[in-house]
């Protein structure tokens, strides 16, 4: 039997060392690609998130503030270094079917874009670590590429888990949102206060009414917020004298009432404190 040999030429010898070589380059740019995925995530897993006295620290360098307690069941903002309000999380209480679920919706400042969190333990830090890890907040600002991205990775839509009552107590809140119209401006402006009127960035944005009250023999003082239109939108009820700026706050549009804390010691204080919670939860 004879054997055949075949002869490569040199034609063929550069097809097959081309062919080699972009095979391995492919293969060496899929594992690169992978192993910065893994690093990444990684290092977005071991960041180290300290939250005291309202500051947030990543890995022992100062990120941004927050006024989220450690038991989260109220709505909270997150703010940059310098006091800018950069999201606010309102808080939402669900059912899906039979089974209770509670979620943060993250509204992202003078941007177009929402996500929805489910709470979790720790859930404060955890939100931060996915901030820090998509990169959302940059020096003092928002990254709207970043918020893109972490907003895209969060897309399930909790919300549409109502129930059919909770769907048309919803419908019906939006209806009545065109009840309570706000003033455009911008929110991050200092809040001024002249009179009984309410302005922030030169524009009256509402107003107020302060009086005092016996209750059972205890007095207390009692502040009544208003739209521009004159419409009753919240009170807060404090004592005469508060301990630790204890305040009941009440607002009229989805009639909950709150338990805060406003810092201060006189009249103004405390109307300035109200106000600008109120604000931060779009209700002003």
């Amino acid at each position: 039997m004879k054997k055949e040999i075949y002869v490569c030429t040199t034609t063929q010898s550069t097809a097959i060392y081309q062919h080699l070589k972009h095979t391995i380059m492919k293969h060496f740019l899929l594992f690169l690609s992978f192993s910065i995925l893994v690093i990444n995530t990684s290092f977005a897993q071991k960041a180290k998130v300290k939250i005291k006295k309202g500051t947030v620290s990543v890995n022992k360098v100062p990120y941004c503030k927050t006024d989220c307690k450690g038991v989260l069941v109220t709505d909270c903002v997150i703010k940059s270094l310098d006091g800018q309000i950069l999201a606010s999380l309102v808080f939402h209480d669900l059912k899906d079917g039979e089974t209770d679920l509670s979620i943060f919706e993250v509204i992202f400042m003078d941007m177009n874009y929402k996500a929805q969190v489910r709470t979790e333990l720790s859930f404060r830090k955890k939100l931060i670590r996915k901030f820090h890890q998509y990169k959302v907040i940059e020096g003092n600002a928002l990254n709207e590429a970043r918020v893109k991205n972490f907003v895209k990775a969060h897309a399930k839509d909790y919300l549409s888990l109502y129930s059919p009552e909770t769907v048309k107590k919803q419908s019906n809140e939006n209806i009545d949102d065109k009840k309570y119209p706000l003033v455009e401006r911008d929110i991050n402006k200092p809040l001024l206060l002249f009179g009984e009127k309410i302005q922030q960035n030169f524009k009256k944005i509402g107003t107020y009414k302060h009086e005092t009250f016996l209750d059972n023999g205890d007095i207390k003082q009692k502040f009544s917020f208003y739209l521009t239109d004159g419409t009753l939108i919240a009170t807060g009820i404090m004592a005469q004298f508060p301990k630790n700026g204890a305040c009941k706050l009440t607002t009229i549009k989805d009639n909950k009432i709150r338990n805060i804390k406003v810092s201060g010691q006189f009249k103004d204080d405390f109307t300035k404190g109200i106000a600008q919670y109120l604000i931060e939860r779009y209700y002003l």
